[in-house]
């Protein structure tokens, strides 16, 4: 036995002996050197590591902040922010949308792809009316007979002029602001660049509303539609044309007058021979306003809280409803803008091509 467990003892010791001599030759490296080169390579993808980081954080920022900046006003849906407390009128240039609200006399503009609002002016006592034209917005304002020209732009007063009694509409074309007076029963013509009024048009009793087109302004009156001619060669400076109805609202366009009557129908006149009708097109309710798209076309809200959109040669198509009458409308491009003082809405929709 004892010579047994010797030679275990003598094995084992040459075992020791080989393990020592070969790690001589071939040193197991220190805890130091398998960290050094490991963290350096480590070390050297930390950046790397940090760049990728940052590069995928930029482009989530990216696509939220191009989400974020995108239009909240899309085709066939109806967008909607707070007007305030009683919007009467809106106009629109496209990148801004402008509201009159009669409540607590205010004009407000909002950033259309947002529907956010920009500023708000308090200069007005009852604005019932807008316009743009000559590089700024222009207010009606009922409640003092006052016509008020802001900066589009920041909403600061640039200048007042007096009205006549009971202004009812205002429209711009060139350098000349005209406003429908119905206590006077005159179309006012006002100088833009001074505000002063210059001159004016009698008109026929019972005029409604205006709008401006294709060289004319157009005024609703009672039954009939009057056509003013903005210079000699678009033929004879005042001419009345007689309609089925009383007459509710007046769009007009280069390609075609629409008028909206109190029956409902739609009437689409020839702006040379307004007394040559091209088309009539019935509505499902009494027309509460009416816009022209550039298109000649034309879209009408009605009592029912419907838009109906239609088309030079009498076709019709139905827009996303707001649900409750407009009191007006206006369109700028496929933009399509429309206020409701039931709702105290502002309503915003893309018009399909």
């Amino acid at each position: 036995m004892d010579e047994i467990h010797d030679g275990l003892a003598a094995r084992a010791q040459r075992a020791r002996a080989s393990l020592v001599a070969e790690s001589a030759r071939h040193p197991v490296p220190l805890p130091s050197s398998v960290g050094g080169p490991r963290r350096a390579r480590l070390d050297r993808g930390i950046p790397v590591l940090a760049g990728l980081v940052v590069v995928g954080i930029t482009v989530g920022l990216l696509v939220a902040s191009s989400w974020r900046s995108q239009s909240v006003v899309v085709p066939n849906v109806m967008s909607t922010v707070s007007a305030g407390s009683r919007p009467v009128a809106v106009v629109t240039d496209g990148g801004s949308t402008f509201v009159a609200d009669a409540g607590p006399g205010t004009v407000t503009a909002f950033s259309t792809a947002k529907l956010s609002a920009s500023w708000t002016n308090n200069d007005a006592k009852r604005p019932i009316a807008l316009a743009l034209g000559s590089g700024n917005l222009w207010v009606l304002d009922a409640g003092a007979a006052r016509l008020l020209e802001l900066d589009a732009s920041d909403g600061h007063l640039v200048a007042t002029a007096q009205t006549s009694l009971h202004p009812l509409g205002v429209t711009v074309t060139g350098t000349t602001v005209w406003v429908l007076s119905g206590g006077n029963e005159t179309l006012d013509k006002y100088d833009a660049t001074t505000a002063t009024q210059t001159g004016s048009v009698d008109l026929p009793a019972g005029g409604t509303s205006l709008t401006s087109g294709g060289g004319y302004v157009w005024v609703t009156a009672s039954m009939q539609v009057v056509r003013v001619a903005l210079d000699a060669n678009r033929g004879t400076g005042v001419l009345s044309v007689p309609v089925a109805d009383q007459p509710v609202a007046v769009a007009a366009t280069p390609a075609g007058t629409w008028v909206a009557l109190r029956s409902g129908e739609l009437v689409d006149l020839d702006p040379g021979d307004p007394s040559r009708t091209r088309a009539h097109v019935a509505t499902d309710a009494t027309p509460t306003a009416l816009t022209a798209l550039g298109d000649g076309s034309a879209v009408v809200a009605t009592t029912a809280g419907t838009l109906t959109r239609t088309g030079t040669k009498g076709q019709v198509s139905a827009l996303p409803a707001p649900g409750a009458a407009l009191a007006s409308l206006a369109s700028s491009g496929a933009l399509l803008v429309g206020v409701s003082p039931v709702t105290a809405l502002l309503y915003a929709t893309e018009v399909p091509s």
